[in-house]
């Protein structure tokens, strides 16, 4: 379930696409959708990340 009020929801999707590039996780076909259901809601938001080791 994804956090009611806007920006929480904006912040959680930023973390949750970052923690996913960030170690390069497989994303199912589900995730995935839901991913970029999330980043159409929120069109001007960077996602900035770094490699993890």
């Amino acid at each position: 379930m994804l956090p009611p009020t806007d920006a929480y929801r904006c912040q959680y999707a930023v973390e949750w696409t970052a923690a996913e590039l960030c170690w390069d996780l497989a994303a199912d076909e589900a995730q995935y959708e839901a991913l970029l259901d999330l980043a159409a809601e929120y069109p001007t938001t960077t996602v900035a990340y770094g490699v993890a080791p």
